[in-house]
């Protein structure tokens, strides 16, 4: 790839690069940390970005790779707070041990506690996900009701109280 120039000193391109470009993209690097890595200015880095089809490409590449993963990840997390979780705790108490012969004490285990911790499901999960997913039905606007909407009838009697007074 050449990469046209028009004033100072000669391109500092390498095809490597390409590589080092896609890759840490792909890992969800920030542009700043890719053109520190690749020792280029920010300015040549943008540049590089609109002038050069294969440098554009490679960190496309990378970026849509590293955008992937993450929704995969956050769609992943999501379900896990709709539906609830379980994991293993594990606590462990130490208590100083015996001195050695240089006077260290290495501590010794007192307690080891391995305990299940149940996570509900969280309430603002299920709404956003209801909310997003299926607004037409779970409308956060406070008109929608379910899938159908009600029908209220109120009927109100007014009674005078003088008249009732006089009644009895």
């Amino acid at each position: 790839m050449y990469i046209k120039k028009t004033r100072g000193a000669v391109s500092k391109f390498k095809p490597e690069m390409l590589t080092v470009v896609e890759y840490m993209k792909r890992q969800g690097c920030t542009d700043k940390s890719v053109y520190k890595k690749l020792k280029i200015s920010y300015n040549t880095f943008y540049r590089w970005l609109k002038e050069s089809d294969e440098f554009n490409e490679a960190y496309k590449r990378g970026k849509d790779n590293s955008d992937d993963f993450m929704c995969l990840t956050a769609e992943s997390s999501l379900m896990k707070l709709i539906a609830g979780y379980t994991y293993t705790q594990e606590t462990t108490k130490l208590i100083p041990g015996a001195p050695d012969k240089n006077g260290n004490s290495k501590p010794q285990i007192r307690e080891k506690t391995i305990k299940t911790v149940t996570v509900d499901p969280s309430v603002a999960a299920i709404i956003y996900t209801l909310n997003n997913r299926m607004p037409e039905r779970w409308s956060n606007n406070g008109y929608n009701v379910g899938a159908e909407e009600l029908e209220v009838n109120i009927d109100l009697t007014i009674e005078d109280n003088e008249n009732n007074k006089d009644k009895s």
